[in-house]
This record gives structure tokens, C-alpha cells and sequence, in this order.
């Protein structure tokens, strides 16, 4: 099912997803996406994902909202088998230790391969949290799911930190990557941080390219991935079939 209906503080929103093609600059192609919950009214207008989420987060309902994006991610990749999706887990569901297994019971229902599967971490998560939750980064990557965490750079995780939690990949948020191509200060700032985490031998990603400048200067790394309107903006669903060819 690409949609379903999310009741929420007593009114109903269409949900579905849309998905951010993720560019290897070394194969100039894309390589992954990343699956984005979207919201609708009844009225069909579009509206926050960012306050829907932070509402159920607060109401501990989110885990609706993973489920069916998870169910989505897995029925997409089942039709097209070497398709690479993450997608964001909220932290509010990072002490529930059940969740990879129930991941990986999901995968074998529909015949999907968990290493095709990322789960983002937040990094409005703090050190503190990540590690009380180690368990559930260790079940999960047991299960053959990779674990990655979202927003380097703009939370509480802080770059000596890093080597403690094992994560596959590492994607630097966009307001470090925005601006580089003109702004020295900024540009030495990602060079720090991108020589640091090359050592750690993860996969990099760097959000919010939108300028010919900034993707210029990536070009030196050409060993990491880029998301960005530059390439490519979020694609619904029957955009993403049309593009995979399936």
C-alpha cells in the first residue's frame, strides 16, 4: 500500500513517502534514496512532516508512521532487488531492542535483503542516548541492516565521539556543506571534519548541495555521496518506478 490514512489529534492525514535520489560522486550515479514521509490533509494540501512527526514523537504514536514507511521501503525493493533505501528511525523508538528483529521478520515476509536497508539516526540524539541504546544499534546490524546518523554536525554527536558507535555511514548536514564554495571559514570546517571521519572508514554523505560552487569543491572528495536539489529533488513513488524502470 503507497498510502494510508494517519488519524492524528482527531483529524486525518494522507500519508505516503517520496524519495531523495543519493549521488556517488565517484560513479556519477546515483547509488541510493533516502525515504521522506509525506502528509496531506483531507483537502489534499500539503502539510509539515516535521511538526507531524514531533507531535506523534510526543504522543508516542510515531511508530505508526515507521512501520509503514518500513513496510513501503521493503515492498519497492522487492520489485526491484539491488534498489538501496534508508530512512529516518525516530529516536523516541531507539530503546525499543525488538524493533530490529521486527525489521528483519519484515524483510523475510517480503523476500528483501536487510543489507538493502539503512536506518538513519537522528542526531538530535545525544551521546548519552546512543549509547544506552548501543543494544539496539548492535541487534541491528546483526540482522544485516546498516546503521547511519543523519545531520552530522548540526546536533549534540561530536566528531571525537564518532568511532564509538560503529555507524556505516556518516551524512554531514547541510549547513556545513551550504556556502563552502565561497566561504573559507565554512570550507575549512568541512575539510576538519571530512579528513576525520575518512579515517573512521565509513560511508559520507553531504547534504543540501543546491550550488554549482559547493559541488565543485566536493569533487576533490570523490570518494562520497551527495544529496541535493543540484541532482536531484525528492521523487514520489511513480517518479522513483519510472526512473528504476520497474
Amino acid at each position: 500500500m503507497e498510502t494510508r490514512i494517519f488519524e492524528f489529534n482527531n483529524k486525518k492525514f494522507h500519508m505516503t513517502a517520496a524519495f531523495q535520489p543519493i549521488v556517488s560522486l565517484r560513479e556519477q550515479k546515483i547509488d541510493q534514496y533516502e525515504a521522506l514521509a509525506r502528509f496531506s490533509n483531507e483537502e489534499g494540501i500539503a502539510v509539515s512532516t516535521q511538526k507531524i512527526i514531533d507531535s506523534a514523537e510526543k504522543s508516542g504514536s510515531v511508530n505508526i508512521i515507521t512501520d509503514f514507511i518500513f513496510k513501503l521501503v521493503c515492498s519497492l525493493i522487492a520489485k526491484k532487488r539491488n534498489l538501496k533505501v534508508s530512512f529516518n528511525f525516530s529516536h523516541a523508538l531507539l530503546n525499543d531492542t525488538n524493533y530490529p528483529e521486527k525489521f528483519y521478520l519484515e524483510c523475510a515476509t517480503q523476500g528483501v535483503d536487510p543489507k538493502n536497508i539503512e536506518i538513519e539516526i537522528s542526531e538530535k540524539v545525544t551521546k548519552d542516548q546512543l549509547l544506552q541504546c548501543e543494544r539496539f544499534l548492535k541487534k541491528a546490524k546483526e540482522f544485516g541492516f546498516s546503521v547511519s546518523l543523519d545531520d552530522f554536525g548540526a546536533g549534540n554527536i561530536q566528531l571525537d565521539s564518532l568511532g564509538l558507535f560503529h555507524f556505516d555511514t556518516i551524512k554531514i548536514d547541510r549547513s556545513i556543506v551550504d556556502g563552502i564554495g565561497h566561504d573559507e571559514a565554512k570550507r575549512r570546517s568541512l575539510h576538519h571534519i571530512l579528513t576525520n571521519i575518512l579515517q573512521l572508514d565509513v560511508k559520507i554523505i553531504c547534504e543540501g548541495v543546491e550550488k554549482k560552487a559547493d559541488l565543485n569543491l566536493l569533487k576533490k572528495y570523490n570518494n562520497i555521496g551527495v544529496q541535493g536539489y543540484i541532482f536531484y529533488y525528492p521523487l514520489t513513488i511513480r517518479q522513483l518506478k519510472l526512473l528504476e524502470a520497474f
